[in-house]
């Protein structure tokens, strides 16, 4: 297990140096004393880590949320823009048949005084 990058075997020499240099009764006190501080470091680095993820979680929610609004929008006139293609095509079918009707002599209806057709006879 390895804390702040500190093994087993190192974390023993410090052990031994602190006996050493402070003595047996207060080595313990120290040892009490760090113990609780790596444990509220540990702690505190839990929370943070919650917080960042936390943090980190928000942001891609939003940015989702975010891309899905553009998305939407844009799909939006690119709809409206297949409709108006639809109707131009629809239109442009209409009208080469009327030209293909106009060409080979068809009529939809009887000519009437209006039409070219009717003033070349009368006239």
């Amino acid at each position: 297990m390895n804390f702040m990058n500190v093994g087993p075997l190192e974390l023993m020499v410090i052990m031994v140096i602190a006996i050493l240099v402070v003595g047996p009764q207060r080595t313990v006190e120290i040892i009490r004393a760090i113990g609780q501080m790596t444990s509220q470091l540990r702690k505190l680095s839990d929370e943070f880590t919650t917080v960042f993820q936390t943090q980190v979680w928000n942001v891609e929610q939003e940015t989702r949320q975010a891309a899905d609004d553009v998305a939407s929008q844009a799909s939006s006139p690119l709809a409206a823009l297949s409709e108006v293609q639809a109707e131009i095509q629809a239109l442009e079918r209409d009208t080469r048949q009327a030209l293909e009707r106009a060409i080979t002599g068809e009529s939809e209806s009887p000519p009437t005084e209006d039409s070219p057709e009717i003033r070349e006879e009368s006239g």
